[in-house]
């Protein structure tokens, strides 16, 4: 069976003119990134785990010294949370969607492997 079969279903959510680009990622524990955007995203977990920090509009007051793991310990138990985030853990099986142009930041909890499929267009 073909590694990405069992995404195909998935990956057909993309639509015509518009491809999936699967990659299979490693990251060590504690390892991430800062609140980002880009076109969707779907993830699963395949080892590990990974937390998630979702805004549908980019948080204020970011810092750039402040890595995602620092950034979840050190400022975000201090924000006013009248800002809406979504707050989620995905663990082996898990899948998450992320949406064009949603803000998130990730912090793997544990050594993390996991199968992204973003969306590029084809043409």
């Amino acid at each position: 069976m073909d590694a990405c079969e069992k995404y195909t279903p998935v990956l057909e959510y993309f639509g015509e003119n518009r491809r999936p680009g699967p990659s299979l990622g490693l990251a060590t524990r504690k390892s991430g990134y800062i609140f980002h955007n880009h076109l969707p995203v779907f993830q699963e977990i395949l080892h590990g785990s990974k937390r998630w920090i979702l805004s549908a509009k980019k948080p204020s007051g970011l810092p750039e010294r402040y890595s995602a793991a620092q950034w979840l310990k050190d400022v975000y138990p201090t924000i006013d949370h009248t800002e809406e985030f979504y707050d989620c853990t995905i663990r082996p099986g898990d899948i998450i969607y992320v949406p064009d142009n949603m803000y998130h930041l990730t912090v793997n909890i544990a050594d993390t492997v996991f199968m992204s499929s973003f969306e590029y267009f084809s043409k």
